[in-house]
């Protein structure tokens, strides 16, 4: 039986215009209800989440957040974090000098719950209005961040990614949550990684949670998580290792997987 169930955001909950169906919501706190978990699990920040999560009354149903993919995860209800994750002075260092060869490319840090840059562009503003919130501007990258998003147009990122992936594979996780976005997570910490630490925490089995999502950055969680569900509207790659294929999200078809899944079982025993 299903008792954790981690939700990508963007492309899986959203349809494309960014809005998320009355009937969503309602099946989501459904599945809470009956004694499921719900974990909204996303790349955004955690300050860019906070009104989905009473949206979906997990600070009524003892819900959690999984935010920077997977670099904190924060318990709604006593509104603390129960791990965070940081990259290395280092690492983000090395990251910035590597950017700075790109110009059209545009560093994304995140500094004591705001979203900093040191070169603004048109898809930093994008993150900036995606979290409800604005991007400063600074001289410098700050000296600590959870994740290191490179902003640019999809094109672009697809010329450097290889490129990056060769320089950073062993100091970094690196995934695609958007097409716009090409992001940078500490070492090992994805999302998998993060719905292993929640289960450890709270001890449940990996054979007793449900995972859905559609972009690169949920692959790996829907691979480990005992039901994966990828998107019809998902990249390949993610489809590919699914249990489950839910229709697209134009369609709402995180219902289909959540009535399969989390709801028809229990209401038959």
């Amino acid at each position: 039986m299903i008792k954790l169930a981690f939700f990508d955001i963007d492309g899986t909950l959203t349809k494309e215009d960014g809005s998320i169906s009355q009937v969503v919501i309602d099946k989501i706190k459904e599945a809470a209800t009956l004694g499921v978990k719900i974990i909204l699990a996303s790349g955004r920040p955690t300050f860019g989440m906070l009104e989905l999560a009473k949206t979906f009354g997990l600070e009524q149903n003892d819900g959690y957040i999984v935010s920077y993919n997977g670099c904190g995860i924060y318990h709604v209800p006593s509104n603390k974090y129960l791990s965070e994750h940081l990259l290395p002075s280092s690492t983000i260092a090395a990251l910035d000098e590597a950017v700075n060869e790109y110009p059209d490319i545009s560093p994304i840090y995140y500094s004591n719950e705001q979203i900093i840059t040191t070169r603004r562009n048109e898809f930093v503003d994008f993150e900036a209005k995606l979290n409800n919130s604005i991007a400063y501007v600074l001289d410098s990258y700050p000296s600590l961040t959870p994740k290191v998003i490179w902003a640019a147009k999809p094109e672009r990122l697809d010329q450097v990614e290889l490129t990056a992936r060769s320089l950073f594979a062993d100091r970094c996780t690196i995934a695609r949550s958007l097409p716009c976005f090409l992001e940078f997570t500490p070492l090992g910490v994805d999302k998998a990684f993060a719905l292993e630490e929640l289960c450890h925490k709270l001890n449940f089995l990996l054979k007793e949670t449900f995972a859905c999502g559609d972009g690169g950055n949920d692959k790996t969680m829907i691979e480990r998580a005992g039901v994966g569900v990828a998107m019809a509207n998902g990249r390949d790659e993610v489809k590919a290792v699914a249990d489950f294929i839910a229709p697209a999200n134009s369609e709402d078809g995180v219902v289909v997987a959540i009535e399969k899944f989390l709801i028809t079982p229990r209401t038959i025993l």
